[in-house]
């Protein structure tokens, strides 16, 4: 079976160094209730952990790119940079169902899925490598207090990840 590929094959570099990074990535789905929750659970996070930075990414496919934050944290700010520039100083990327948790691993970041629901959407799934699942954020924030956390360097990760964006061939299609 031949594969159509993606345009992000092009845009992926690995990064083996990972500096002090002290920030944390927050990435919903496209969707407005996403980025709700999303934005709570940022409130919540940057409230009881000051010591890092939380940045929220608003998915592209979203009409409103603009957020208004109705509480205002030093530790919290909404993303108008590059997904590239999110990732490679964020420690974490919190995630719920998109393909941004595959682009964290390759970038140094480790990715942490996050869903209240009892659903997995979670892409990282296939690849056996989602060592990092919580559906409460009072686990989640017990998460980051941990000091026993283990990165994403594990090779086979990188290169499933690498796999999974595959160059394009839109010759498949004629």
């Amino acid at each position: 079976m031949r594969k159509a590929g993606s345009v992000k094959s092009n845009k992926l570099a690995q990064i083996s160094e990972v500096p002090d990074r002290k920030e944390i990535l927050l990435a919903p789905e496209g969707t407005i209730s996403a980025t709700k929750n999303f934005l709570l659970l940022a409130y919540y996070l940057a409230h009881n952990i000051p010591e890092y930075n939380f940045v929220l990414r608003i998915h592209p496919a979203l009409k409103y790119r603009k957020v208004k934050m109705r509480r205002k944290f030093f530790n919290l700010r909404i993303s108008d940079e590059s997904l590239f520039h999110d990732l490679t100083r964020s420690k974490y990327c919190v995630y719920r169902s998109s393909a941004v948790s595959i682009e964290a691993g390759l970038y140094g970041c480790i990715p942490v899925y996050f869903d209240t629901s009892p659903n997995n959407l979670d892409p990282l799934s296939i690849f056996k490598y989602a060592r990092y699942r919580f559906h409460d954020k009072r686990d989640l924030l017990q998460f980051f207090f941990s000091s026993q956390i283990e990165d994403c360097s594990d090779s086979r990760f990188e290169t499933e990840c690498q796999n999974y964006f595959e160059d394009l061939d839109l010759a498949i299609f004629f």
